[in-house]
Formats: structure tokens, C-alpha cells, sequence
């Protein structure tokens, strides 16, 4: 598909309280749900799509992120957007591929910090995490709420950091919607390097039931996630539920 034409499209000033980038996302919505672009096609490209709109491409890709996260859309770097459903799904569905994927991930669900609190890693805290048992480390305390509707708890974590980590970056992660790793690369010389991810059948604990708005024992999936850099180092560890009900984490194989 060619070029699009800003005469398309709905351009209209975004509602009071409601940003630019929901309304073109929601215009996406609509469109695909009409048929204007069919299951299994793409839509145009980035580049088109935020001059049709007459915003940055940044704001483009705000409004897609928000676009797949309603499950409407599947993105992958190099290859486009692909039409992967008319309507929105009702579960929240992941669809982790690559270290990219799951910083966009970062940036289609917002983070509330619950609690800071230093801790000694007990014996189990250090098998679970791959971290030394008897340190101490800050674990921060988050939940991740739907970018489409603030009330819904799509997973509640803790995050274990070094305390010299968490100087660096305790003034930022409140209002930020990057990684956690990410803000520490940042901040020093580190690179992500790989992700080292284990998922497992768990489920919700006492401390997690009212945040997930779940009640004790109900099912869920445990994440989780070390983050290694360059040098094969255990800089950050992500411990997340996610309500068994709701989630759906899929897995995409590819041939070389």
C-alpha cells in the first residue's frame, strides 16, 4: 500500500485528558474492525502512518504498542505490522521473541512501585533468583496495569537490584515506563546482553491477592527473568505473576 494521504484519515485534536496517541490508536481500531486492512495483511508503514497523521514517530509507535496490546496487531522488527485479529482480545497476551520485544513490552503496560525495602536473600529468595544467598539487595515491589484500562493489574513483581544500582535509578522508576534494566544500562556502561527467562505453574500468595485482585491460591504463571550484561554478570531479576485466568504467553518459532 502506498503513501496515505492525511485527508484518510481522522486528524482530529485529541479529546480532553485523552492523548494524541490513543486517538490514532483507536482510529487503528476502528479501521481494522471495518476491514479496511484484512487479517494477515499489514498496515502501512510506520513512516507513512505518522505522516498521515501528521505526528512523530514516536507517537506512531505509542499508538501501535497500544494497538497490540489490545491483541490486534503483531509487530516484528524489520518485517512491519501484520493484521492478526478484527477485535480486541479479553486477555492480556504476550508474545515475547527477542530482548527488543520485551522493552516494547516495558512501554505498553504502566508500572506502579508498591514498596522499597532492603532485604537479606534467604536461601529460597536465592534459588529462585540465581542471586547469592545472604546479600543484600533492594526489592522493589510493582504491579503493571493495562495501558487500555488503568484499573486492570495485569501482574504484580519484585525487582531485585543492587543497593548501588538503586541510587542510580530510584529518582526515575516511579515515572518510567522503560525497563528496570534498561534504566541501569542507562546509568553506567552495561549492555543487556541476554535475558535468561523460566516460566512456571504457580500460584497467587498472600502478599499478592489483593493486588492482583485474586484470591489466595488462585492459579497463576510465575516469570522469571535474570538480566545478564556483557560480561555474563547478574545485574537485575524479575520475580512476576500474572493471574492464570487472564494471561496467555505465546511463543513464536521461526526457521533460520
Amino acid at each position: 500500500m502506498g503513501p496515505l494521504s492525511r485527508q484518510q484519515l481522522q486528524t482530529t485534536e485529541p479529546p480532553r485528558g485523552q492523548a494524541r496517541y490513543q486517538v490514532i490508536a483507536a482510529d487503528l481500531a476502528r479501521r481494522i474492525a471495518a476491514g479496511e486492512w484484512l487479517v494477515g495483511g499489514f498496515l502501512p508503514s510506520e513512516p507513512d502512518l505518522a505522516a498521515a497523521y501528521g505526528v512523530s514517530r514516536e507517537t506512531l509507535r505509542s499508538a501501535l504498542r497500544q494497538v497490540e496490546a489490545q491483541g490486534l496487531v503483531g509487530r516484528r522488527k524489520g518485517q512491519g505490522t501484520r493484521v492478526i485479529r478484527p477485535t480486541p482480545v479479553t486477555e492480556f497476551s504476550s508474545r515475547l521473541a527477542s530482548i527488543d520485544d520485551l522493552v516494547s513490552y516495558g512501554q505498553t503496560a504502566v508500572r506502579s512501585v508498591l514498596r522499597v525495602e532492603e532485604v537479606n536473600l534467604d536461601a529460597q529468595t536465592a534459588r529462585l533468583t540465581g542471586l547469592p544467598a545472604g546479600a543484600v539487595f533492594i526489592r522493589v515491589t510493582t504491579t503493571r496495569q493495562s495501558e487500555i484500562d488503568a484499573m486492570r493489574v495485569e501482574s504484580w513483581s519484585r525487582v531485585y537490584v543492587s543497593t548501588e544500582d538503586w541510587v542510580l535509578i530510584k529518582d526515575e522508576i516511579q515515572g518510567s515506563e522503560r525497563l528496570v534494566a534498561d534504566l541501569i544500562c542507562a546509568k553506567t556502561d552495561r549492555t543487556i546482553d541476554r535475558v535468561v527467562q523460566r516460566v512456571r505453574a504457580t500460584t497467587v500468595p498472600a502478599d499478592a491477592a489483593a493486588a492482583l485482585d485474586r484470591p489466595i491460591g488462585a492459579l497463576a504463571l510465575e516469570f522469571t527473568r535474570q538480566y545478564m550484561d556483557r560480561n555474563d554478570g547478574l545485574f537485575v531479576v524479575v520475580v512476576s505473576l500474572h493471574p492464570g485466568d487472564t494471561f496467555v504467553y505465546e511463543t513464536i518459532l521461526e526457521p533460520r
